[in-house]
């Protein structure tokens, strides 16, 4: 039985696509293979995680194989169960590797570092270089969790307020028996196994994004690397620099939207990085800030206008919004009144 798949959307006929809640929106997708081929395992591993090369036990490429791989985002959860002895290597992962066993053991090989992976001791594997990984299934069971390279290092910068070298150097291992790698690796399982039973949780765009973020910020909080202490330092009131311009550019020119690609340019980070540093700073992100000011502007006008001489739609189109309705609603949702009650000063 052989099953692929993206999680089904709610709001559109098309089953294979998932609306993302913004320009920097969390998609996910679901790939299971069970009792295939092992080509059938090539190609998914190809497909959703990396190129890998493979060495196997004489006759276990005939034996049948199960791989599951889950995508949301910027991570790919996967796990698989073959026959017989296994290893495979890669050079190029374009991203953060986190292997862990969810039973029994596997060994491990990155450079000179050489290491048994358990049930409570993970590997981490950097985005490049040589790295193997051996094991003999299906009794030692393998579960991996890839963060993309930029993901990662955008988010540490976001929370950091200020580049960092890349890429982060992060350790060769991480504990996952106790403290914070125990509750990272268990909710890396969490939101596979939400994943394997048809994203029950995740449909939702509030909790898809909420925890995307929370495994990626996790993981450098859990996992030792040169700026985790300073990770670790309670943050500041003040807003990291980027956030900061962003957010004074959105209130110094409301009338004029600017596209988020436009303002991450001019304050010298990246949208995603903007994105996550509004979600983590702001608790919004850059496009709901910019129509919070538009409609506080708009806000104003009406408190101040004369209604003899202004019109609803005239002060909603001055600051951007061009559908009256939609307008309507998040005003009463915003002020608890109408706007034509706010125009008339019946409020």
């Amino acid at each position: 039985m052989r099953y692929t798949g993206r999680m089904p959307a709610a709001t559109s006929d098309d089953p294979s696509h998932v609306p993302p809640d913004d320009p920097g929106g969390i998609d996910a997708e679901l790939r299971r293979v069970r009792m295939g081929r092992f080509e059938e395992l090539v190609d998914s591993v190809n497909l959703m995680i990396f190129p890998v090369r493979w060495t196997v036990a004489p006759g276990a490429r005939e034996l049948p194989v199960e791989f599951t791989a889950v995508r949301l985002g910027g991570l790919t959860f996967s796990t698989g169960a073959v026959q017989g002895d296994v290893s495979t290597s890669a050079d190029e992962r374009g991203g953060y590797h986190v292997i862990m066993a969810l039973n029994g053991s596997l060994r491990s090989e990155h450079g000179a570092v050489r290491a048994r992976i358990t049930p409570h001791l993970a590997a981490v594997y950097p985005p490049s270089g040589t790295t193997t990984t051996t094991w003999t299934g299906p009794h030692n069971h393998p579960f991996s969790v890839k963060v993309d390279k930029t993901l990662l290092e955008e988010h540490l910068t976001a929370h950091l307020g200020h580049p960092v070298a890349r890429p982060i150097k992060l350790a060769d291992s991480l504990v996952t028996a106790t403290g914070p790698g125990h509750t990272w690796a268990g909710l890396a399982r969490l939101i596979f196994h939400d994943a394997e039973a048809g994203f029950p949780l995740a449909r939702y765009p509030i909790i898809r994004s909420r925890l995307h973020d929370a495994l990626v910020s996790g993981l450098l909080l859990a996992v030792e690397h040169p700026h985790r202490q300073e990770s670790l330092t309670p943050a500041t009131p003040r807003h990291p620099r980027p956030v900061k311009q962003a957010i004074d550019l959105i209130e110094a020119y409301p009338d004029r939207p600017l596209p988020i690609t436009t303002i991450a340019r001019m304050v010298g980070v990246s949208a995603r990085a903007l994105q996550i540093g509004f979600r983590r700073h702001v608790g919004v992100t850059p496009t709901e800030y910019a129509r919070r000011v538009r409609l506080a502007r708009a806000h104003d006008d009406l408190r101040t206008a004369d209604p003899s001489r202004e019109t609803v739609s005239a002060v909603a189109h001055r600051w951007g919004f061009l559908h009256l309705g939609r307008f309507a609603a998040a005003y009463r949702d915003a002020y608890g009144t109408t706007p034509s009650k706010t125009l008339r000063k019946d409020t």
